[in-house]
């Protein structure tokens, strides 16, 4: 399942880091939507896991 969103690089202020995240329009106040909110989030999660274990298992295995 590929990411249908854009994902956001966010520099954090004094640091050298940034947060990568995706966004849903998702209202948090309606309860009736908890559940598809946070599947939607598990799956997103599991995304981003594939996409970037590889990656930081190469930058670790080269340190």
């Amino acid at each position: 399942m590929p990411f249908h969103e854009s994902l956001q690089w966010e520099p954090l202020d004094g640091r050298t880091a940034c947060r990568i995240a995706v966004y849903t329009d998702g209202d948090v106040t309606e309860r009736d939507r908890w559940s598809k909110l946070l599947q939607w989030r598990v799956d997103r999660l599991r995304l981003m896991e594939r996409a970037f274990d590889p990656l930081l298992e190469e930058y670790v295995g080269s340190n």
